[in-house]
């Protein structure tokens, strides 16, 4: 068989062929072990379930598993017709991206424990949300073992409140968002309740006077109370746009939509 002439057509052939070759051979791989990793992804997913269940789920059974409006998921585990508890799997947008958490609750709303399943924070800042909220040995910090009510919230310095939970050091719109997302699961296991409301992300932002900073001091630092100047031309950006003071200052809730801008909102490695 004649040798091909090195031209560009032929090369260019060449490479489409090979190009082929490869895209099939991978989409070969991906028909053989598709099913194998739906099976794994399935195995691990029901570990976690049973892993933030109260006595790691033994002799319990999930009767009931409910997909909520917003995209979280409840597991309601029994034992014979006993209802022991719920994990939730929650989620919540962090600094660096989406966070996943697996939650627990016994039958009485404490928590039992929790797994991240994934999340995209800042390594040595908020990726210690694996670990920072279930140290037993820091009460201000641990929410294990702590009744859950819809209404956590993180505070710069440890707090004997319930509500009041430490927030990782320089990663407190990390914290926010685990906690967020614990809200979220609590909202989720009472849904339809008189008196429980689901907890977002963005309402408990509008009741606060600014967000925390997430500084490279290695400190959580708070925006100052003072009025901020409106972007652009004296006016306040976004929906805010009618909320100047006629200074060409925001107002109100609506010095975060200014303050939050993505310059300011800062994580950086010690």
């Amino acid at each position: 068989m004649e040798k091909l002439k090195s031209s560009l057509p032929n090369m260019m052939l060449s490479l489409v062929l090979i190009c082929l070759v490869a895209a099939g051979a991978l989409a070969g791989v991906y028909l053989l072990t598709a099913e194998t990793i739906a099976q794994q992804e399935a195995d691990k997913q029901k570990a976690a379930v049973f892993s933030v269940l109260p006595n790691n789920g033994e002799g319990a059974v999930i009767k009931d598993t409910i997909e909520t409006e917003n995209g979280l998921t409840v597991y309601r585990a029994y034992i014979d017709s006993t209802f022991i508890g719920a994990a939730v799997k929650t989620k919540a947008m962090g600094f660096g991206g989406n966070q996943e958490i697996m939650v627990g609750f016994d039958a009485e709303d404490v928590i039992v424990n929790y797994q991240v399943l994934k999340h995209q924070e800042t390594p040595g800042l908020g990726d210690h949300i694996k670990d920072w909220f279930n140290d037993k040995t820091q009460a201000g910090r641990c929410i294990l073992g702590r009744k859950a009510n819809g209404k956590f919230a993180v505070t710069k310095k440890a707090s004997t409140s319930n509500e009041e939970v430490e927030a990782i050091t320089a990663a407190t719109i990390s914290s926010r968002a685990f906690l967020n997302a614990i809200n979220e699961a609590y909202a989720a296991v009472h849904a339809g309740e008189e008196g429980v409301e689901a907890v977002t992300s963005a309402s408990q932002l509008h009741q606060e006077e600014a967000p925390a900073v997430e500084a490279a001091t290695g400190a959580t630092e708070q925006m100052p109370d003072s009025l901020v100047q409106c972007k652009g031309e004296g006016h306040c950006p976004g929906h805010c746009a009618g909320h100047c003071n006629g200074e060409g200052k925001c107002q109100g809730h609506c010095k975060h939509h200014q303050e939050n801008q993505p310059t300011v909102e800062k994580e950086e490695a010690k």
